[in-house]
């Protein structure tokens, strides 16, 4: 079974963008005959068989929970029936989904040896980012030594995969620095070579500077990519990875990205989805440009809705012209789809807006909502969604193969303490600041009726 079908998706995510949604295929949904069968007889299916209907699942917006739970058990009964780039497809068309179960990591280290012996860089790239989006230990003692070594052995054939590689490795607090360093020093000499474009290292930057070990290497690269001439959107990626390390921002410019409504939408969700933290001129710019769309009723219909909740995400100084502008969304309401409104309805509880009239409009339409956006609006205070099947906790390194106390609450898998009734969530620390963690904290509290506390690490 080839990949060949995947780049298909990020390119389907972009046309929020355009305005257009009735061609997505996220909006489709199996028949109840579909997904019968895979409930009844996917116990059985053969790899071939139980890959097409991952990949079936993948393209509906609301996939069967049990559904997705028997094939990901018929995975490890199965292994043993699987060629190594099966077992790699199957893996990221699960973290496509974004639904995680901890039979999945079985079946990788049951088959690990076949996976990773000689393994090709492409390979070791998709396993990486699969396990990391899975939440699956990456750095687990049965599988880590032999992903290192091939890491090694591929390491100057790595090219365009090195950020994702960076990005996956840090998202779980990778200790390796000599690893790390590595990395960052290959995708250097790639770009310094011409092998790889600017766009690609730059996201290399953006990654390394999820990571303390790599502080230093981002402010050497920073400092000597200023004679380079970046477009607008590579800068304002410099421009985040700066900020995170506390390099003086002032001589980013990126001003013109926000005199249009298009490049304003296509800025402003970059820069939540890289989880940025602004500065006074920055945010003056993003919050000027959504104040002079505000009265463009086309603006509202297409791009209101993720700028707001991309703006509430990653500012806590503009809740007065949110609450403002998600009561001037009433006119368009009926307008949206379910997408939207989910993305209106997380803008407004994080600014503590009334989101009464946005939820009633969503109600109707949630089996619109991906898995992932599913476990977002549950935070909202909209739960009893059938796909919501908890995520592992992130693992505390070093302690991958001791059984944690865990207690699992709606979507997330919490930890306990020892001889303490408090619950934990463990978040990586660059995502510290983040208003959509703190929403999941006071979500899982109110769901568990017990303290919930964040600890920010890089484990």
């Amino acid at each position: 079974m080839s990949l060949k079908l995947r780049p298909l998706f990020p390119r389907l995510r972009e046309s929020k963008y355009r305005g257009s949604e009735t061609w997505k295929p996220s909006l489709a949904q199996l028949s109840v005959a579909q997904t019968d069968e895979i409930i009844s007889k996917g116990s059985n299916f053969k790899p071939d068989r139980l890959i097409f209907a991952l990949i079936d699942l993948s393209r509906v917006s609301s996939p069967s929970g049990p559904a997705l739970s028997i094939l990901a058990s018929r995975c490890s009964d199965s292994s043993n029936l699987f060629f190594p780039p099966q077992i790699i497809e199957t893996l990221t068309l699960f973290s496509t989904i974004s639904f995680s179960d901890p039979t999945l990591f079985k079946f990788l280290t049951l088959r690990k040896d076949d996976v990773l012996n000689e393994a090709s860089p492409r390979r070791l790239v998709l396993l990486i980012e699969a396990l990391s989006q899975l939440h699956l230990p990456i750095f687990h003692e049965s599988i880590w030594t032999p992903i290192r070594e091939n890491l090694v052995r591929v390491l100057p054939e790595l090219k365009r995969g090195i950020p994702n590689l960076v990005r996956s490795l840090a998202s779980q607090g990778c200790p390796d620095s000599e690893l790390m360093h590595a990395l960052v020093k290959q995708g250097e000499l790639n770009w310094k070579s011409g092998e790889i474009e600017h766009s690609v290292f730059v996201s290399l930057i953006e990654a390394a500077s999820r990571s303390s070990l790599l502080r230093d290497e981002v402010v050497r690269l920073v400092d000597e990519s200023k004679s380079t001439r970046f477009t607008d959107r590579q800068s304002l990626v410099l421009y985040v990875a700066s900020n995170r390390v506390g390099v003086n921002t002032s001589r980013f410019s990126a001003s013109s990205l926000f005199e249009d409504k298009f490049n304003a939408a296509r800025s402003i969700e970059l820069l939540s989805r890289l989880e940025a933290r602004l500065d006074v001129p920055l945010e003056s710019a993003i919050s000027d440009s959504i104040e002079t769309f505000s009265r463009d009723t086309d603006y509202l219909k297409k791009f209101a809705s993720f700028n707001l909740d991309s703006l509430s995400r990653i500012s806590t100084q503009q809740d007065q012209l949110i609450s403002i502008m998600l009561n001037g969304m009433d006119p368009v309401l009926d307008l949206l789809s379910g997408e939207k409104l989910f993305h209106l309805a997380r803008a407004a509880r994080m600014v503590k807006a009334d989101d009464s009239k946005i939820k009633e409009k969503l109600k109707p339409l949630v089996k619109q909502l991906t898995v992932r956006q599913s476990r977002l609006l549950w935070e909202c205070g909209m739960g009893n969604m059938d796909n919501l099947f908890a995520l592992p906790p992130l693992m505390p390194l070093g302690k991958e193969h001791l059984e944690l106390d865990t207690v699992v609450v709606g979507p997330y898998t919490l930890e306990r303490k020892k001889n303490e009734t408090s619950l934990s969530l463990r978040v990586p620390l660059y995502q510290q600041g983040d208003r959509g963690i703190e929403l999941r904290r006071q979500a899982l509290e109110e769901e568990s009726g017990t303290l919930v506390t964040l600890e920010y690490t890089d484990f």
